[in-house]
């Protein structure tokens, strides 16, 4: 197994800040010449149930939680670098700049909020996992 990183060879996190480290989106894994006994394999040619285990169980609800945690701060973080942009070019004093800048913060706060929300009324199945309600989840 190797980790390889498309930015392994950046310069610095400064130049590189998210895929300099591993961000998911960027990196990637090789199993090479793995042996996986059969009693290991979940699913097999079974389009029922691979269909069933994403949609019947957690995983798309909770699958779409981490990617909207993701999404959320990627958004605080552009957001961030936008805001700084203007501020060295010095435009963040014009009225049309700040009224982008306030609909880009607008945007981050709603999917913050939705996430949250989210995760607040979340319910606890049967295994005892809880699962963010999809109202909110979905409504991002």
């Amino acid at each position: 197994m190797r980790d390889l990183s498309y930015a392994e060879k950046s310069p610095s996190t400064f130049d590189y800040p998210l895929s300099s480290r591993f961000d998911e989106s960027d990196s990637l894994v090789v199993f090479d010449d793995v042996f996986i006994p059969w009693s290991h394999i979940f699913v097999y040619k079974n389009i029922d149930i691979v269909r069933a285990q994403f949609h019947e169980t957690p995983a798309h609800v909770l699958g779409n939680n981490q990617a909207q945690i993701r999404f959320s701060n990627k958004l605080k973080f552009l957001i961030g670098a936008a805001r700084k942009v203007t501020a060295m070019n010095g435009i963040d004093k014009i009225p049309s700049v700040q009224e982008k800048l306030g609909e880009l913060a607008s945007i981050a706060a709603s999917v913050e909020g939705n996430l949250l929300a989210s995760e607040y009324n979340c319910t606890i199945d049967k295994n005892g996992v809880a699962r963010p309600d999809p109202r909110f989840l979905y409504g991002v």
